[in-house]
């Protein structure tokens, strides 16, 4: 099982259906928008990852770059 950590570091869904997968919509192959439940429970680590990539966020229907 990879962590949330090495799948934030990865920057985009890799579409194999891991169990932490972080993306939305999950398990679809190069999706790069993380899901905010996600960024809610992250670690200072992994918000510093995700501050450093070209990802979005996703809030409902609203999404932030």
């Amino acid at each position: 099982m990879l962590s949330r950590l090495m799948l934030l570091k990865n920057s985009r869904c890799c579409g194999e259906g891991c169990l932490m997968c972080p993306y939305e919509p999950k398990h679809v192959k190069n999706s790069k928008t993380i899901k905010k439940e996600i960024v809610e429970i992250c670690t200072k680590e992994e918000l510093d990852i995700i501050n450093k990539l070209k990802t979005s966020i996703k809030s409902k229907e609203i999404y932030y770059e």
